[in-house]
């Protein structure tokens, strides 16, 4: 965005009589400021805020959280597990959507500054509920996520409007993992009934492939639909894939397995944040098909965004067995978190104020 500076000019006809009054100030008052000196100082631009959504373990339970330029705000009381999956900004408030396990099942919800709202599950047989992902289109919020059903042993992939479920797919088996609001338009990616890669355009759903695979994460720009994810190949092998309005492209050969774990599009860039298997874990992001590595062994990019020239990840990365929350800025990593106990970034979202 840019920033539009007012200047200002003085008629330096007139400096003798401002030094004039200048010194009588001086003089009556004993002061050293001249009110009327000419500043050279600009006015200080907008202010980046980095927030990141995830969790940290302390010790017993994990703590959903989110990190407001480094500094935690603990979501939970660590007296159950609970996530934070996806987080948004919108003005001053802000916006996390994840889980709790209540001691019986998990509780889907997010909290809006802080403050928790339980989302709605439609049905008794739908004990756990798990919110993936968030958006906000005016006053309205939107919610992703998927519900188990008891009754046939199946996952449902779902979305909340206001606290109000919808179901996608009352066939079983399948997931909403992302959700981007454009307009008057709601899109949502995951799995469909079919175990196959899909998204859904205001409950209309167009499946992404027929074979096994994922759509993890959507974008929307102008009329054209972005959705990362990965497609299964052979008994093992994953590689990660972008849909531009349902056709697909491979992000890389086969050489590695490769994971597209979430994709945002600026201009005519696209960049699409995940991981390869070619030493463990190596932290990656893709920009128009180009690779980037910004980390090796057992780190993993789970989110990523752009803000002007500035690309931005979150994810994690192992010291021995306890994970550390982090986020990258430019390939340049931030620690959240000192790995003294386990911690994960799912969710980055960057605001200019």
């Amino acid at each position: 965005m840019n920033d539009i500076v007012k200047t200002f000019s003085i008629d330096f006809s007139k400096t003798n009589d401002m030094k004039k009054n200048c010194f009588a100030i001086i003089f009556l008052f004993g002061i050293t400021f001249c009110a009327c000196r000419k500043s050279n100082s600009t006015p200080a631009g907008p202010q980046t805020n980095v927030y990141v959504a995830g969790y940290e373990s302390n010790g017993t339970h994990n703590v959903a959280k989110y990190w407001k330029n480094g500094v935690a705000v603990n979501l939970t009381n660590g007296s159950n597990d609970a996530f934070a999956s996806s987080i948004v900004v919108s003005g001053n408030d802000v916006y996390v959507a994840g889980y709790e396990f209540n001691g019986t099942y998990n509780v889907a919800k997010y909290w809006k500054n802080g403050t928790p709202i339980i989302l709605t599950t439609g049905s008794l047989n739908y004990l756990d509920n798990y919110a993936t992902s968030i958006a906000i289109s005016g006053n309205d919020v939107y919610v992703a996520g998927y519900g188990l059903d008891s009754s046939l042993q199946e996952t449902v992939p779902k979305y909340w409007k206001n606290g109000k479920v919808f179901f996608l797919d009352d066939g079983g088996g399948g997931y909403a993992y992302s959700i981007a609001a454009s307009g008057n338009d709601i899109y949502i990616s995951g799995v469909d009934s079919n175990g196959n890669a899909a998204y859904w355009k205001n409950n209309t759903p167009v499946e992404l492939a027929d074979d096994e695979s994922e759509g993890r994460s959507i974008a929307v720009s102008g009329n054209d639909v972005y959705v990362a994810g990965i497609i299964f190949y052979g008994q093992n092998g994953r590689t990660a894939t972008v849909w531009k309005n349902g056709v697909a492209s491979y992000l890389i050969d086969r050489t590695y397995e490769t994971f597209a774990n979430s994709i945002a599009v600026s201009g005519n860039d696209v960049y699409v944040g995940g991981y390869e298997f070619s030493n463990n874990g190596n932290a990656v992001y893709w920009k128009n098909d180009t690779i980037a590595h910004v980390g090796l062994l057992d780190l993993y990019i789970l989110s990523i965004t752009v803000n002007g020239a500035d690309v931005y990840a979150a994810g994690d990365g192992y010291t021995g067995s306890k994970g550390y929350a982090r986020y990258w800025k430019n390939g340049t990593p931030v620690n959240l978190s000192d790995g003294t106990q386990n911690a994960v970034a799912n969710s980055i979202f960057i605001t200019n104020q």
